[in-house]
């Protein structure tokens, strides 16, 4: 398995992990909070600004690492 490879397999995993923890720590309990179904779609869409804000610290907090790897002298 090439590195190429392993990070493709590591970025797939990390989603699925992403993505099982919006539904089930925010996406589930946004619905269920309400009983109108406009209300419940609204929660629900309102919710991807918290996936976005995460998606963010994520990226930001993955882009310190990479730019600061190489003064890190970790290898």
């Amino acid at each position: 398995m090439s590195p190429d490879d392993k990070l493709r397999v590591i970025l797939i995993a990390m989603g699925v992990v992403v993505l099982v923890a919006y539904v089930g720590l925010v996406l589930i309990p946004a619905w269920r909070s309400y009983s109108r179904i406009w209300q419940r779609l609204a929660a629900a869409f309102l919710s991807i600004y918290i996936l976005a804000g995460c998606l963010a610290i994520g990226l930001v907090g993955a882009y310190g690492v990479v730019t600061a790897w190489s003064e890190l002298k970790i290898s």
